[in-house]
């Protein structure tokens, strides 16, 4: 860069001002000229954060629209009177089942009278009935009873409180079990318990086996001692 020949003589500050203003003129043209030659920059196209999707986001959102398509609309709540329609169609069957069971259990009943009554005209005789089977009662001791008792209870488990239950049986429990079988009868079930309540010395069976402090081999030896007290007693 030369210096003008007009600045020769001039003082500095005047020349300092001067230089000041041909370094700003020619800067200024400078960056004109880079700013000119610079190619247009455009805009870089929306990309994903995943790499494997090239499709901008405004297109993959447009595609998911079109392949999910609208929400279904809310089922539809039947109104009242339809829910109460319902109700009573169940209702309505049910009683339904309930009177032709009904009649078909007193048409049985009205023929089988009906076929007595025509019998007994017939035959003057009454209509026989059928019987029921019972099993033999055994001929049994009270001794040998309570000892079938305890063992009637190790078979099926012991309990309290209840005749029968998912744990076993009381000992009224167990002997009427044992009645039901044929083994032994009320009247020597009435001698075992007379034995059993001496030994132990309690005023009732129930109220023994219920007490919250009795335990399984508190009956078994019960049971077992009641049983020699009645040999020794004669039975």
């Amino acid at each position: 860069m030369t210096i003008p020949a007009t600045y020769i003589g001039i003082d500095d500050a005047e020349l300092a001002a001067a230089i000041d203003a041909v370094f700003s003129d020619a800067l200024a043209a400078d960056v004109a000229a880079g700013i000119a030659d610079r190619p247009l920059l455009s805009a870089p196209a929306s990309r994903t954060a995943h790499p494997l999707v090239t499709l901008p986001t405004n297109d993959l959102v447009d595609q998911v629209g079109i392949a999910a398509g609208p929400c279904p609309p809310d089922p539809r709540t039947p109104s009242p009177t339809i829910q109460y329609a319902k109700a009573g169609t169940r209702v309505a069957g049910r009683v339904t089942w309930w009177l032709v069971k009904g009649s078909i259990y007193v048409t049985a009943i009205v023929v089988r009278e009906l076929t007595s009554a025509v019998w007994e005209l017939i035959t003057n005789k009454p209509a026989p009935q059928p019987q029921l089977e019972s099993a033999p009662v055994q001929p049994m001791r009270p001794s040998d009873f309570l000892l079938k008792t305890s063992e009637h209870l190790r078979d099926r488990g012991w309990t309290q409180f209840r005749l029968e239950d998912s744990r076993g049986l009381c000992v009224i429990g167990a002997e009427r079990s044992l009645i039901g079988d044929g083994v032994g009868s009320r009247e020597i079930a009435e001698r075992a318990n007379e034995h059993l309540l001496a030994v132990v010395r309690g005023w009732s069976v129930p109220s023994w086996n219920d007490r919250l402090s009795r335990r399984e081999d508190q009956v078994h030896e019960a049971l077992r001692a009641a049983a020699g007290r009645a040999r020794a007693a004669g039975e």
